[in-house]
């Protein structure tokens, strides 16, 4: 191996070396750091560093979790739909310049229609003209008369 793959260590060991007519090593009076100390206590005190900074972005991640959770829970309403229920459909209409319509002026929901069966807690049967549509229930609102 060539001597050229240790430049890295070389110039570590030459700028922690504590100078005899200073005092410091070279880190410490260019880089304000601490010198003096070797290879492994150096690396020792970077791996324990980088780890509490870790743990704090892991804390800082869960805390923001908990307050995202919160804020969504707050606009979050849980309506227990059953069956024979009226509801209204989220409609999903495009803009069409050929005809003249904007998707922007069309009503959002349209119904009222019945709810026939409910296959699991997320998705129902709605009886519509089409006939029966499998629905889930971020597209459902209930409808009061």
């Amino acid at each position: 191996m060539s001597w050229d793959f240790h430049l890295e260590e070389f110039r570590f060991a030459i700028n922690s070396i504590e100078n005899e007519s200073t005092g410091y090593s070279p880190a410490a009076l260019s880089l304000f750091r601490g010198g003096g100390e070797g290879r492994e206590e150096f690396l020792s005190r970077k791996v324990t560093e980088d780890r509490q900074r870790v743990a704090r972005a892991v804390a800082k991640m869960k805390h923001t979790a908990k307050v995202r959770k919160a804020n969504y829970d707050k606009k979050r309403s849980s309506v227990q739909f059953k069956v024979g229920d009226q509801v209204l459909l989220k409609t999903h209409p495009q803009s069409d310049a050929d005809k003249s319509f904007a998707a922007k002026l069309a009503p959002r929901w349209e119904g009222p229609y019945t709810l026939e069966e409910k296959l699991n807690n997320v998705n129902f049967k709605v009886r519509t003209p089409k006939g029966l549509e499998t629905k889930h229930v971020a597209s459902l609102k209930l409808y009061y008369s």
